[in-house]
């Protein structure tokens, strides 16, 4: 609501220039609390960042601690066709999400998180950390939901890229 939105009456035009200052002052303020308001927002997303690194730097620590108490307990396993792979090789993954391993984690995890080049963990040239990251999510995720983060098109596409390499 600004002072246009009222109605002055000429008995009241002497103090115009008074309630143009009180606007301004109010707008003044407005601005001053919209700024406020901004640098509270980004203090509070800092802190949360903050919070998330912390928090994963504390659950890597002790998962590297656990590893060390427990070196010897036996793999967890999910289902009987996993059982046999070694922890080197990457699991394959099910239509349903599955869980996977901490032994399976560690051997195809990257210790940190690196943005290299415009690519995670490593520059475009060497995928292979990526798509041991990428195999583990799949098992997370399952094939039934991964193939919905794109268009079928983009699937088939690929499928028929891969079979043509494979003749």
């Amino acid at each position: 609501m600004t002072l246009h939105d009222f109605a002055v009456s000429p008995a009241a035009a002497h103090s115009l220039s008074g309630l143009e200052r009180v606007e301004q002052r109010l707008m003044a303020l407005e601005s001053q609390l919209h700024d406020t308001e901004y640098r509270l927002r980004m203090d509070l997303l800092q802190r949360d960042s903050a919070w998330r690194e912390r928090t994963t730097a504390a659950m890597s620590l002790l998962c590297r601690m656990l590893a060390a108490v427990v070196p010897d307990s036996p793999p967890r396993r999910h289902r009987d066709d996993h059982a046999t792979k070694a922890p080197d090789e990457l699991p394959a993954p099910d239509l349903k999400p599955r869980a996977i391993t901490l032994e399976e984690y560690h051997a195809h995890t990257p210790e940190k998180f690196e943005l290299l080049e415009g690519y995670l963990f490593s520059p475009a040239d060497y995928p292979a950390t990526r798509r041991r990251m990428l195999g583990l999510l799949l098992v997370n995720v399952g094939l039934l939901d991964a193939v919905t983060l794109a268009p079928e098109e983009c699937w088939r596409e690929a499928l028929e890229l891969v079979a043509v390499k494979a003749v």
